[in-house]
């Protein structure tokens, strides 16, 4: 059992098993609400949560637009969760979740109390830092065992937030070795990102934001050549992609990937503890959830061994964190 401190977490990886084939760690975060004078505040926002699973669970015909699904109705009442509900699915959405105590949304509005402790405290923004904390882990880890400049390319990853917070973790002298590029089909995500990043002060040797829509396969390959990335973090996409574009992603990715370099990404969990309430009170929509055999086949698909992959999952179990580090 190893424990590395990431930021101001410690962060605890166990390597317990394998599962397909594959290394799976199972990891303990702890999260940044998880103090004390919140702790009144989490039971509230469980016990609410709890109830709409059970109740969703114990009907399976309740969709999301369902008339009669009081769980929508009641996680839209408060009015900044009404407002939140037009960035959803997006970046600034999960910017939110995963930063609540960022009050302002682009629309001027700002989280009410009642907002700020649901995502404080419910599994999905638990869930959220968790992955992120993990990306912390394993791009500060490359960082710190390769000497140089360090090329990191962030696709769809949104806010670019959990990105920005593991450098800020870092000395100053390994920030100023990262050369970051991000990159998003969404121009107004791409623009969002760049004005975070100003607001966080990162301090990067360079960074760059682009739109790109990283399935297009000349313009991927064009980017990958002239960045020639050794660290790929894609936090924000393959949940989103059928299985063939999802594979066929994973395969240019590791092609261009250095010896050494990392692939880092993530998927949903069916485990998902809450994921009723993700699906049909919060109404996210699109989110594939795979289990560790599924990704296991998409990464054969990609022709990539399975003997470089590893799988890093928190004690929330909302998502699987995976690495594919080239020989």
């Amino acid at each position: 059992m190893t424990k590395t401190d990431v930021g101001s977490a410690q962060v605890r990886v166990l390597r317990s098993l394998h599962v397909a084939g594959i290394p799976l760690f199972r990891v303990q975060v702890s999260d940044t609400y998880a103090h004390r004078r919140y702790r009144f505040e989490r039971r509230l926002v469980r016990a609410f949560t709890g109830f709409m699973e059970d109740y969703l669970r114990r009907h399976p015909e309740m969709e999301f637009e369902h008339r009669l699904n009081i769980t929508r109705v009641l996680t839209y009442l408060p009015p900044a969760m009404k407002v939140w509900r037009n960035y959803v699915p997006g970046g600034i959405a999960t910017y939110h979740v995963h930063s609540p105590h960022k009050r302002k949304m682009p629309s001027g509005h700002k989280l009410d109390l009642i907002t700020r402790g649901f995502f404080r405290h419910s599994v999905d923004g638990v869930g959220l830092r968790s992955r992120a904390k993990i990306l912390e882990l394993l791009a500060t880890n490359y960082i710190l065992q390769n000497a140089g400049s360090v090329s990191w390319l962030s696709i769809a990853g949104g806010s670019g937030q959990p990105v920005y917070d593991a450098c800020l973790n870092m000395s100053e002298d390994d920030r100023k070795r990262i050369h970051l590029s991000l990159v998003d089909i969404d121009q107004t995500i791409v623009l969002f990102a760049k004005k975070i990043y100003s607001e966080e002060e990162v301090g990067l040797s360079t960074v760059e934001f682009k739109r790109l829509d990283i399935l297009n396969k000349a313009s991927r390959s064009q980017l990958l050549k002239e960045l020639k990335p050794q660290i790929i973090d894609c936090m924000g996409i393959f949940e989103y992609l059928p299985n063939e574009k999802a594979s066929e992603l994973l395969a240019a990715l590791y092609e261009e990937l250095p010896p050494a370099g990392r692939i880092i990404f993530t998927n949903m969990s069916p485990a998902h503890p809450h994921l009723n309430v993700h699906q049909r009170a919060l109404g996210w929509p699109g989110v594939i959830q795979r289990t560790i055999h599924d990704v296991a086949e998409l990464i054969d698909s990609a022709h990539i061994p399975r003997d470089v992959t590893s799988v890093y999952r928190a004690e929330d179990n909302v998502y699987n964190v995976y690495m594919v580090e080239r020989p």
